[in-house]
C-alpha cells in the first residue's frame, strides 16, 4: 500500500510541477498584457476574468501539490528506523516548528513529565505531534491558550495537546481521522493529516483519543505502549 501511493504520489507531483510554473509563468505575461492595454474599458473585463481563472487554478494547483505531500508522507508512515528516543524532545522540536504558526498573544503552556524512553520512528512521531500541534494552533486563532501535557500511565506514554478554540461538533469526531475529511474552510487544508498521523500511531500500536466540547475547545491524547521502551530514563 505504501509503494502504490508513493509510486502514485510521484507520477501526480510531476506533471504538477509542470503545470504550476506554466501557470505562474502565463500569469506574469498576462500583467504585461495587462499594462500594454493600459485603461482600455472595453478589455478590461475579459483581461480581469482571465487573471481569476489563472489564480484559481494555481490554488488547484498547490491543493493538489499539498495532498501529494500528504500521501508521500502516509507512504513513509512508520518507515523510519525504530530506535530508543526520548518523547518530550520530539514534542519540542515539533513545537519549534510549529512555532512560525503562533501570534503573540498565543500562549503555550507545557507540562511534560518525566518519561522512559520509547522505542519508534522519531521523525515519524515528530510528524504526528506536529500535525496536531498545527491544527490546534489553526483552532484557537490568534489569541487564546494551548497546553501539551506528556505523562507516564501504566503501560503507555501519553501525549495530550489540549486547546481552546471553538471546538468540533459531535457528529465530527468519529470522522476526524477518516481520509480527506476536514473541518476547515475549502482550501485550508487537504483532510489527511490527522489521517496520516492516526496511521503512523497505529503502526506504533498506540492510538490517538479526540474529545471536544464545542465553544470550549478541543483535546487529542496520543497513546503509544511502553512494549518496546527501552529501560534507561528520559
Amino acid at each position: 500500500m505504501g509503494q502504490l501511493a508513493a509510486g502514485i504520489a510521484h507520477e501526480i507531483n510531476n506533471p504538477m510541477a509542470y503545470v504550476r510554473s506554466n501557470l505562474s509563468m502565463l500569469r506574469g505575461e498576462w500583467e504585461t498584457v495587462r499594462k500594454r492595454l493600459g485603461g482600455n474599458d472595453a478589455a478590461s473585463g475579459p483581461v480581469t476574468d482571465c487573471e481569476e481563472l489563472i489564480d484559481e487554478c494555481l490554488e488547484g494547483v498547490e491543493r493538489t501539490i499539498s495532498i501529494v505531500k500528504d500521501i508521500r508522507e502516509f507512504s513513509h508512515a512508520g518507515g523510519g528506523a525504530f530506535a530508543p528516543a526520548d518523547v518530550n524532545l520530539l514534542v519540542e522540536k515539533a513545537l519549534r516548528m510549529a512555532s512560525g504558526q503562533r501570534s503573540n498573544r498565543l500562549r503555550v503552556v507545557q507540562h511534560l513529565g518525566p518519561l522512559p524512553r520509547l522505542r519508534c520512528s522519531a521523525g515519524s512521531l515528530e510528524q504526528v505531534f506536529l500535525n496536531l500541534l498545527v491544527n490546534a494552533f489553526d483552532a484557537v486563532g490568534r489569541e487564546g491558550d494551548i497546553e501539551v501535557v506528556t505523562r507516564c500511565e501504566g503501560a503507555f506514554i501519553s501525549v495530550r495537546i489540549i486547546d481552546g478554540g471553538v471546538g468540533i461538533p459531535a457528529e465530527d469526531l468519529g470522522r476526524l481521522f477518516d481520509p480527506f475529511f476536514t473541518t476547515k474552510e475549502a482550501g485550508q487544508g487537504t483532510g489527511l493529516g490527522l489521517f496520516v498521523s492516526y496511521e503512523i500511531v497505529k503502526l506504533h500500536g498506540g492510538e490517538i483519543v479526540a474529545t471536544s466540547v464545542l465553544g470550549e475547545g478541543s483535546s487529542f491524547e496520543v497513546r503509544l505502549p511502553l512494549a518496546t521502551a527501552g529501560e534507561d530514563p528520559a
